[in-house]
């Protein structure tokens, strides 16, 4: 066998001997993966606390306050504004507009009342069965997409229950 043929397998098979060992598996699907095979679910309502994506960091001030903690991001130009110990997190774009939020904290729920520690078959009763399902970091996560208005929400589970949930703009 030639020596750089040698070389490339040896150094291949470290990447991925590493990359398991680390907790990155290379071959990983990410939500995109699934975006052509599941069918849209309607997420237009979706929020929290009336705060949705598209609106303005002025309306989650005037809903929770000032933030706990404010992350201004250079690359990508975003700033994060944290809550309840950072178990609630929203995401601005250059324009100051919410991209995604992440929810952790069990006070909160999702429009249609799922909230932290429910079970699988309740996320599934109130999305609907068109749902990807995928593994990564120790959580399954269940995602659905509103391909009509480019949204998407991902619920990550642990034992088949809710650990956190997050909402973005897929584009």
């Amino acid at each position: 066998m030639p020596i750089g043929i040698y070389k490339y397998l040896m150094f291949s098979s470290i990447f991925l001997l590493l990359s398991f060992v680390i907790g990155c598996d290379p071959f990983a699907k990410t939500a995109d993966d699934f975006y052509e095979k599941i069918t849209s679910t309607d997420l237009t309502t979706e929020s929290i606390n009336k705060i949705a994506i598209g609106q303005t960091e002025e309306r989650i001030i005037n809903v929770f306050g000032k933030p706990e903690k404010l992350e201004k991001i250079v690359q990508p130009n975003v700033s994060h504004l944290s809550y309840q110990n950072e178990e609630l997190r929203f995401v601005l774009n250059e324009q100051r507009k919410i991209i995604e939020y992440f929810v952790a904290d069990p006070t909160f729920q999702t429009v249609k009342g799922v909230k932290i520690g429910d079970k699988k078959t309740r996320i599934i009763e109130s999305y609907g069965e068109h749902y990807y399902e995928r593994e990564e970091g120790g959580v399954t996560a269940l995602g659905y997409f509103d391909k009509q208005n480019g949204i998407m929400i991902e619920f990550a589970l642990k034992e088949e229950k809710l650990q956190f949930f997050l909402v973005r703009v897929h584009e």
